[in-house]
């Protein structure tokens, strides 16, 4: 086959990529170093005057304004990689040797990643799934359940929220049967339900714990799972009267293990509290969008940055959500009314129109000011 001019610059952008990634991890090595240094010398991890230096360094020594713009999205996102594997690098060792995980979705299949990534002699069972490949970070796929709670110390239930309770009580029956001590956690987005459950259930030699992480994305699917998704990221468990400390620690240690930081609240809290920052907001995210889409669709080819960032959740897995709503249907419904009159109370010819707008903007910086430097 003839080569082409366009052939040989596809060439060299081949070994331009391949050098910058090559560079990338290169840096990340040094950073490694750098994290180290500071730790044994206590030093602070992060010093976000420094990242700014160093942006502000490359943005005068860049001729090319395009790059020069983009230079503070792209180093945030390198920063962030650095972040996440300083976080990684100091978590404490996963206390399981042997770990069962049911449903390999987004959090499921990044749970098994992060597993791997942080100890790869960690041994994951999961059971078999219908016309789909082995997969390679699975050390077997069982066909019954009892194989695979013979197998483990831990059950973890990442399947979708509305067979969770029926996985508790068939694994709580066999690890009776089996006369074997096993911890048993889920990590659902509604935890009343499952709390009730988990109590009722929880014995000598089953442990059951409600947990959530608060991570996430509209995406599915273990193909879009990956291995920081819950680094600097809060973990709720929702412990119960039943719940002995050993096994609470123990999955404390887990959590923190997986990067992130576990956060004890009651099941009726975290659900109201999931209502407003998250149940409603995938409300009001699909509404947004079903709205414009159906009552003036030509608009959407003049949609923004701004429209799709508030939308971005209407794109999430239907039948979850669904799944979701219907379980926190509590909460949610007192929610829904509440800002409906809101919205009708706006009156936008008032002169205070101005001011919540301000105010809001106010209390919405200082909250993402917290928030990076919490992280």
């Amino acid at each position: 086959m003839k080569t082409t001019k366009l052939t040989l610059w596809r060439g060299k952008l081949n070994e331009i990529d391949q050098s910058i990634v090559d560079l990338l991890s290169k840096r990340l090595a040094v950073t490694k170093k750098i994290g180290q240094y500071k730790k044994r010398r206590q030093l602070p991890h992060f010093d976000l005057i420094r990242e700014k230096e160093v942006i502000a360094r490359l943005q005068t020594q860049t001729r090319n304004i395009l790059l020069r713009e983009k230079l503070p999205k792209l180093y945030h996102t390198i920063f962030s990689l650095v972040k996440e594997g300083y976080v990684l690098d100091n978590a404490p060792p996963i206390p399981f040797p042997k770990i069962g995980i049911i449903g390999l979705g987004l959090i499921g299949g990044s749970i098994v990643k992060t597993i791997k990534f942080q100890d790869p002699k960690i041994l994951i069972y999961s059971l078999r799934r219908k016309n789909t490949s082995k997969n390679k970070l699975i050390k077997a796929e069982l066909d019954k359940l009892e194989d695979l709670v013979k197998a483990v110390e831990i059950v973890i239930l990442a399947c979708p929220i509305d067979q969770v309770i029926t996985y508790l009580r068939r694994i709580a029956r066999i690890s009776k049967n089996l006369k074997k001590k096993l911890i048993l956690m889920d990590v659902a987005s509604v935890k009343g339900e499952i709390v009730r459950e988990m109590e009722k259930l929880t014995d000598a030699n089953t442990q059951c714990l409600a947990t959530h992480p608060m991570a996430g994305s509209e995406k599915s699917g273990f193909i879009n799972a990956t291995t920081a998704l819950f680094t600097g990221k809060k973990w709720i468990i929702c412990p119960h009267a039943k719940n002995d400390k050993t096994s609470l620690q123990k999955v404390k240690q887990f959590i923190a293990s997986l990067g992130s930081e576990s956060l004890e609240l009651e099941a009726q809290e975290h659900d109201k509290y999931l209502a407003y920052v998250s149940h409603l907001v995938f409300f009001l995210s699909t509404l947004l969008f079903s709205f414009v889409n159906d009552n003036q669709l030509e608009a959407l080819q003049l949609a923004g940055s701004g429209f799709i960032s508030v939308t971005r959740l209407s794109s999430g897995n239907a039948v979850m959500h669904t799944q979701i709503s219907q379980k926190n249907s509590i909460h949610l419904a007192k929610l829904i009314p509440h800002f409906s009159t809101l919205l009708n109370s706006v009156d936008l010819n008032s002169p205070q129109l101005a001011v919540f707008f301000k105010n809001t903007k106010k209390k919405r910086d200082r909250f993402l000011q917290k928030l990076q430097t919490d992280l």
